[in-house]
């Protein structure tokens, strides 16, 4: 009997197979943009489609010639490290060869430390050499005791073909990942560099920041729009960088000039961020920045806006920033109490602030950051 047309059938379940694990797998890849989150979910996929009790993606550590992983399945809180040329893992990362072992206390390249460490007890492992799209090799990964059988060549050759797939996309995180550490510490010299012209306010911008997120994640605002705020928040104040230090620290209250003066720092502030090149999601930040002294009644500044005018953002700073002034110590004056800060914002609801967003900061602070003192 020819057995050609059951054969092919087979070599086409399991192109059709692997074909769906690409597709899946590309789907979890798209869907985070966190190194660990992505990690656990690709993971969870490898050990259920190779129908294994575990796998793990080790990433090489260069500075301490190390393989790490944050994540494994069944070992989701503990970082794993590993010598580079200890063990199978480690052996892999040196040699660069796949490595297939179907009785690993038998190997004499297995070590059980990391079996020790877990609790976890390894039969058989696939580890496997993942390369970026350079050709370098960046971890390895492995695949371990598969279910009511052994490991196969057609094994190794499947999650050979997986790894690189998944790898760029590990980079592109990875980079991601290194870009928003290297954007956020740039906003915190940022912020810190208005803190830091008048000591008596320094933290001012954190502190509103902080309100701020309170505010919209209060309101139920997707994650996008609280981190769009967030930035817009930390960077509110920035153009009181071009406010002289007679004006900005004057232990008396301002005359009518030096208002107008203090006022300015929101146009320079708009003015300054509109020169950096904010894109993607925050493209209007140097509009909510800068928009966080306009009033619902057309009182505020600099530009009188009122109503829908103003971006929700900006109005969620007004309040934030107004409590956090009435309530910290200033050169003219000495902090309210927050019940009293409280009655103020009330007071201007409907007027100057958002009578929701009132509210909003109110049940969040008192839940929040009273519930702490």
């Amino acid at each position: 009997m020819d057995d050609k047309p059951t054969k092919r059938l087979n070599e086409l379940e399991k192109e059709n197979k692997l074909l769906r694990c690409f597709r899946d797998i590309s789907k979890i890849l798209v869907s985070s943009d966190n190194v660990d989150e992505i990690l656990l979910m690709t993971v969870e996929y490898l050990a259920l489609y190779f129908n294994s009790e575990r796998a793990t993606i080790f990433l090489i550590d260069e500075k301490k010639k190390e393989l790490w992983s944050k994540v494994a399945v069944g070992l989701k809180s503990e970082e794993i490290r590993i010598s580079i040329g200890k063990g199978i893992a480690g052996q892999v990362a040196m040699t660069k060869e796949t490595i297939i072992s179907n009785n690993v206390y038998n190997d004499g390249r297995f070590n059980p430390d990391v079996d020790s460490k877990t609790g976890f007890a390894t039969r058989s492992v696939i580890c496997v050499p993942i390369y970026n799209y350079a050709g370098n090799m960046i971890g390895v990964g492995e695949i371990l005791n598969k279910k009511g059988s052994n490991f196969t060549d057609d094994d190794v050759n499947q999650l050979s073909l997986l790894l690189p797939q998944i790898a760029i996309c590990l980079m592109n995180s990875v980079l991601h990942a290194s870009l928003s550490n290297h954007f956020n510490s740039v906003l915190r010299v940022l912020a810190a560099s208005i803190d830091a012209r008048d000591p008596l306010t320094a933290g001012h911008s954190e502190r509103v920041t902080k309100y701020s997120v309170g505010i919209s994640k209060e309101l139920g605002l997707q994650e996008k729009d609280c981190e769009v705020i967030r930035v817009s928040a930390l960077l509110h104040d920035y153009g009181k960088i071009g406010i002289e230090d007679a004006i900005l620290k004057k232990s008396s209250r301002l005359n009518s000039i030096e208002f107008e003066e203090i006022k300015s720092h929101a146009e320079k502030t708009r003015s300054i961020l509109e020169k950096i090149n904010f894109e993607g999601i925050y493209q209007d930040v140097p509009e909510i920045a800068s928009s966080h002294h306009e009033k619902l009644d057309r009182s505020g500044y600099p530009r009188g806006l009122s109503g829908n005018e103003i971006p929700l953002g900006a109005k969620i700073l007004a309040v934030a920033d107004v409590f956090e002034a009435l309530t910290a110590v200033r050169h003219y004056r000495n902090p309210i109490l927050y019940d009293e800060a409280f009655a103020i914002l009330r007071d201007g609801a409907g007027k100057h602030f958002e009578k929701e967003i009132v509210e909003a900061f109110i049940s969040y602070f008192e839940r929040e950051c009273l519930s702490s003192l």
